[in-house]
């Protein structure tokens, strides 16, 4: 069910889980997934650290499967990147000081840890390449963005989004990043607090213009 096998690996790996039918549930902490907040959306990145992934299916009748368990070391390998999206790599390179020509590495962007994004950025998909960030703020960003590539992040402390409607695979992405002290989700639809329930680490939290 969890792809790829548990075990030591030299460098980054993508885990996934693989089931036929039902609802998959899922943690990267060793904890046992909660029906509520853990759903699992998509496949997590990992690198330069360690995991245990913990993961179980509920079936469409109900039934629980038995939980499945892989612990992870995976190393870290330093190799060239292109931002596919060029406001993006401004953004990043803004952060950062990092002149225009600098080649670009998985290395340089675990620095990464406070990151504003402009409106201009379209593509958020790299986003899964700053394993150490701390801070986004995405308030700038026009329409509806898809948030499950912030799957993963264990070190997220704060979050602020732009008004949009939350899907409910962002919704549940955004509700295990369990790291977060401050977020900020005004005018984003907000109607229960229940997939939010396992920020136990809040500090701030705002839902202006929730209904």
């Amino acid at each position: 069910m969890i792809q790829p096998e548990g075990g030591e690996y030299d460098e980054d790996c993508t885990v996934s889980l693989s089931y036929s039918s039902g609802t998959a549930y899922w943690t990267l902490t060793g904890d046992y997934p909660s029906a509520a907040d853990d759903a699992y959306t998509a496949p997590v990145r990992l690198a330069g650290q360690e995991a245990t992934v913990v993961a179980l299916v509920v079936g469409e009748t109900g039934l629980v499967s038995p939980a499945v368990t892989a612990d992870y070391v995976v190393g870290f390998v330093d190799e060239a990147v292109t931002i596919a999206d060029p406001a993006l790599d401004a953004a990043l390179r803004e952060s950062m000081g990092w002149v225009e020509g600098l080649q670009l590495t998985t290395g340089l962007l675990a620095q990464v840890q406070d990151l504003t994004l402009t409106a201009e950025v379209t593509d958020l998909s790299q986003l899964s390449l700053l394993i150490n960030l701390s801070s986004l703020d995405a308030s700038a960003l026009p329409g509806t963005q898809d948030w499950t590539v912030l799957a993963g992040m264990r070190h997220l402390e704060t979050l602020i989004l732009p008004p949009e409607t939350l899907d409910t695979a962002s919704l549940q992405t955004i509700g295990a990043l369990t790291t977060l002290r401050e977020l900020y989700l005004a005018d984003c639809g907000i109607t229960s607090l229940a997939p939010l329930t396992d920020l136990t680490a809040l500090e701030v939290l705002d839902l202006t213009g929730g209904s």
